[in-house]
């Protein structure tokens, strides 16, 4: 069933409803960013000043906005006032959670640094390399010159890696069940919200819902 067809969301969903909001925003902030869709553009082409055989004449260049201006602002402040509602909506949900969710998700966020980080370290190995330096030293007619010889240089971990290994192994086990534990609650724990748009519109079919149902109630 849709959302939109019922009073009850779950938390999973009235994330998705706020992203949702977001881009009809973005969408409707890109109506207004160009000139074209604010302003009807006249230009009156004066050509008899320098050709007195050639007639004045005016071209109008009118808008391709499908929407008015005033249309879409309404659009956005009704935009904000959904989304002030839904977000007081999740985060009275979240309060009634048998876990917090925000703060396992956090703590899960730095647990996922903690094991890439492990990972980063079980990548690197010990080894011994063999490398070329230089150095000086005066020959038999005195003279200053280079010579070059072999440096054996060996990297030892400083830590031991059978450890490492077992904590990557425990603390990855444990960020996924976390993840795990996130998701259930996500799906599980209810919203009580009846939301005003359809995800599953376009920005342009909200908006013309919208105008119309506006042009109804005046």
């Amino acid at each position: 069933m849709n959302i939109t067809e019922r009073n009850f969301m779950s938390l999973k969903e009235g994330f998705c409803y706020q992203n949702y909001l977001n881009s009809l925003m973005s969408e409707a902030e890109n109506y207004l960013f160009f000139d074209e869709h604010l302003f009807k553009t006249t230009k009156t082409h004066k050509r008899k000043a320098a050709n007195p055989e050639a007639e004045d004449f005016i071209e109008e260049v009118a808008s391709d906005n499908p929407f008015s201006v005033d249309d879409i602002l309404a659009f956005m402040e009704v935009l904000i006032t959904e989304k002030e509602g839904i977000t007081a909506a999740i985060n009275e949900a979240k309060a009634s959670a048998d876990q917090d969710i925000d703060a396992l998700t956090e703590g899960n966020k730095l647990r996922n640094a903690f094991n890439k980080t492990l990972k980063n370290v079980l990548k690197k190995k010990g080894k011994t390399t063999t490398k070329h330096e230089h150095g000086y030293m005066l020959n038999n007619e005195k003279n200053q010159v280079s010579y070059y010889y072999e440096v054996e240089e060996t990297k030892e971990e400083l830590f031991k890696r059978k450890k490492l290994v077992d904590l990557f192994e425990k603390s990855s086990k444990k960020s996924a069940d976390t993840s795990n534990q996130i998701d259930a609650l996500r799906v599980t724990t209810p919203i009580n919200y009846n939301p005003r748009f359809n995800v599953n519109l376009t920005f342009e079919e909200e908006l013309v819902r919208f105008t119309e149902a506006d042009s109804k109630n005046k």
